[in-house]
């Protein structure tokens, strides 16, 4: 209970400052236990993509319904009409989409331009209609535009760089706390089959596949010059230098246009550093010192027509 009444207090704190609290999710938690002081998430419900179209409609109306009564004791006209999906996952489209729509949501900020993942919690952002620009989303597809469609993608900012833009001292903390954390990670049941299984059928399958993954690996390392990555405006990795040069880019993308564009940038609390703070903190005075040009906003504040009238012009 101590629990839950501080992570409240945050949110209304956050709102009664100006700043806004909108709907985050992984379905993870929804059957979560707390076991020893630490939360158990339920790995049968990892990512979005697996859930049906009931099941989304339930667990997005009961975070709205739960965030609404929440906040609506610090801002009367408090309204959950905003969506980031847990891990970016907004395909395949269909049911997030229509759960998401179904509860009164007008804007979600999932994708980024020429994002890309494989494995389990896959998508593939590549054909995205725009890096900056907002859209109204094809109930089938995220990445497409739909005149008629009910929901706004605002996208997260993004530019393709190659691999030397991402090198920075912020990047580089991340990457050594990741390997750490999987050298922490130990796999018994591994070891031990490993271990007990010393026929040479088995030896020789895993030679053979040590060599494949190892060709695919070499494969990918020597493109790694020559491609260009989707570079996300992430406080937590970028520096303020690069944010501000982020911010500069979008605006000569927009100069011809004379509606208010969002420039969405992202981060997340459980990583962020002192050195975070100081490279945002430059972003922002940025921002602040050029009022003529830039200004602060709420998704609220956004009038959503003007991003149907764009692309019909």
């Amino acid at each position: 209970m101590i629990i839950i009444i501080t992570i409240i207090k945050q949110l209304k704190y956050a709102v009664i400052g100006g700043h806004d609290v909108q709907l985050h999710l992984h379905p993870t938690y929804f059957n979560a236990q707390l076991k020893n002081g630490a939360w158990e998430q339920d790995p049968g419900s990892y990512i979005l993509k697996e859930e049906t179209y009931d099941s989304l409609f339930m667990m997005i109306k009961q975070t709205k319904d739960f965030l609404t009564r929440t906040l609506i004791d610090v801002k009367k006209d408090y309204n959950c009409i905003v969506f980031r999906a847990g891990g970016w996952q907004m395909q395949p489209t269909n049911n997030i989409v229509r759960a998401l729509t179904d509860n009164g949501f007008k804007i979600d900020t999932s994708v980024f331009k020429n994002g890309k993942r494989g494995g389990t919690n896959s998508f593939d952002y590549s054909s995205a209609h725009h890096s900056l620009l907002p859209w109204p989303v094809d109930e089938n597809e995220i990445c497409q535009m739909n005149q008629e469609g009910r929901l706004i993608e605002i996208p997260i900012y993004t530019e393709q760089r190659s691999i030397t833009s991402f090198i920075s001292l912020n990047r580089m903390y991340r990457l050594a706390a990741q390997v750490i954390s999987r050298l922490r990670v130990k796999n018994p049941m591994t070891v031990e089959k490993i271990n007990l299984n010393n026929s040479r059928e088995y030896q020789n399958n895993l030679n053979s596949s040590f060599v494949s993954s190892l060709k695919s690996k070499f494969y990918k390392v020597s493109k790694i010059p020559f491609n260009k990555y989707s570079f996300k405006m992430d406080y937590n990795q970028c520096t303020g230098k690069q944010l501000i040069n982020g911010l500069l880019n979008a605006e000569k993308k927009c100069s011809k246009t004379n509606i208010d564009i969002p420039f969405v940038i992202i981060g997340h609390s459980k990583t962020f550093t002192r050195y975070n703070e100081s490279q945002l903190k430059s972003f922002l005075k940025f921002v602040k010192d050029n009022p003529d040009r830039f200004k602060f906003s709420l998704f609220s504040d956004l009038d959503l027509s003007t991003y149907y009238k764009i692309w019909s012009t």
